[in-house]
């Protein structure tokens, strides 16, 4: 067992005994069942993921270091909530979140050596999330919380169910983990955490009513991602990026680039003397998904607000 690895279990056990135990003698929690079997849940979901660290290689999709990753994440965001619901209080868990992120940022560029990163930060869907939320101590929006709160679920989700930074993802898209770093490789790590904890700043900004998810503001978000949206198809061919995954790159979902090469309608554009290739079908059926998936989550969030007050 590396030393890491056991320095985790050890971290993630300890710090598991001591909720526990403050949420025992917490008076408030007497009696109350719920609170109870909330408390206990946090706690066991703590140990587990102490134990899932022990076998971190290999580190594939679905594995049991993923899911707990990904589950303790969004439970800690409900147990912020239940703690920190004051506004002063908002304010230091928002700033807390935006120096972990900035952190990840900072990192990227420090520690990255692969052009196909530089080609695709920060116009892209998680990116701009990360971005936002960096922004957000000092920026007050609410179009940009919209987009935050839906998109950053949505990102999770997908990381999760289509990330590539994992042996065997996409047979021939994934990034190989050299030796047995598996978790511990640093594109792993930066892909893994960055949007597993997009699931605890949305679950606390949803349960502290600090960003309400509307329908209006969700239209508002689509004003501006439409003309960036056809804008990157152009810049992706030009510096051959995956912006918003609308190129043909390791890391475009197969799905897509299936999807691109099988419909009919590809047509060759020249401007300023470079021939641009577009198939006006492919991106059309790709934004009026986004604006579906975007618009159904937006409209779950605001039911399950409305169920929540009730």
């Amino acid at each position: 067992m590396k030393p890491i690895t056991a320095i985790l279990i050890g971290v993630f056990t300890l710090l598991a005994l001591a909720y526990g135990i403050h949420s025992i003698v917490y008076r408030r929690d007497r009696g109350d069942k719920k609170r109870v079997l909330f408390h206990a849940g946090f706690v066991l979901a703590t140990i587990l993921l102490g134990l899932a660290f022990i076998g971190h290689y290999p580190y594939n999709r679905y594995g049991f270091l993923q899911i707990m990753i990904y589950l303790w994440c969004a439970y800690s965001g409900f147990v912020l909530a239940y703690y920190f619901k004051a506004l002063g209080q908002q304010r230091v868990i928002f700033a807390g979140f935006a120096l972990f992120y900035l952190f990840f940022i900072l990192l990227k560029f420090i520690l990255f050596d692969n052009r196909n990163f530089y080609l695709r930060t920060p116009l892209n869907v998680c990116n701009l999330v990360l971005v936002f939320i960096v922004l957000r101590p000092f920026v007050k929006n609410r179009m940009l919380d919209n987009y935050s709160l839906t998109l950053g679920v949505l990102g999770a989700i997908m990381n999760f169910f289509l990330g590539a930074w994992h042996n065997d993802s996409y047979n021939n898209t994934s990034v190989y983990i050299p030796g047995d770093l598996g978790f511990y490789y640093i594109e792993v790590i930066e892909a893994t955490l960055v949007h597993a904890f997009f699931l605890s700043f949305c679950a606390y900004a949803f349960m502290t009513k600090a960003i309400i998810p509307r329908v209006r503001e969700m239209m508002k978000n689509f004003i501006w991602i439409v003309p960036l949206f056809i804008v990157l198809i152009f810049t992706n061919q030009i510096y051959e990026g995956d912006f918003f995954f609308t190129g043909v790159l390791r890391e475009t979902p197969p799905p897509l680039i299936a999807l691109y090469y099988s419909l009919p309608g590809i047509f060759t554009v020249t401007l300023g003397g470079r021939v641009f290739e577009i198939n006006i079908l492919d991106n059309l059926i790709v934004l009026a998904g986004s604006f579906g998936i975007l618009s159904l989550a937006t409209f779950a969030l605001v039911r399950l607000d409305k169920a929540v007050k009730r």
